[in-house]
């Protein structure tokens, strides 16, 4: 999406933004979790007084839950496909020698 991790006071002004929302209630991974020392990508907006959280109605999901989806689906998807083009190769070998599916 090109979103930025931390949102600046300069973009919360030039984007004219009046809340910024985050759920709370993740249940993440652990090796997820956010270093101790790494910076609150939410003080800007704290001292602005616009950030507010929503309990979460799906604490599994979150961004990472998303990314994992996707690289998981496309592994199906190019297995699929990799099913598929060996059934058509098949199909189009016994055409071609006259041989039916059915007598093999």
């Amino acid at each position: 999406i090109g979103a930025p991790r931390r949102g600046t006071s300069d973009l919360i002004k030039t984007w004219n933004i009046q809340v910024v929302v985050r759920g709370s209630g993740h249940m993440r991974d652990e090796a997820l979790e956010p270093r101790a020392e790494a910076v609150d990508q939410y003080d800007v907006p704290r001292k602005l007084g616009i950030y507010k959280e929503l309990e979460s109605k799906w604490p599994h999901l979150c961004h990472d839950t998303v990314v994992q989806r996707i690289i998981s689906d496309r592994q199906a998807y190019i297995q699929r496909n990799r099913d598929r083009a060996a059934r058509e190769d098949d199909y189009y070998t016994r055409k071609d020698t006259g041989t039916s599916p059915l007598e093999v």
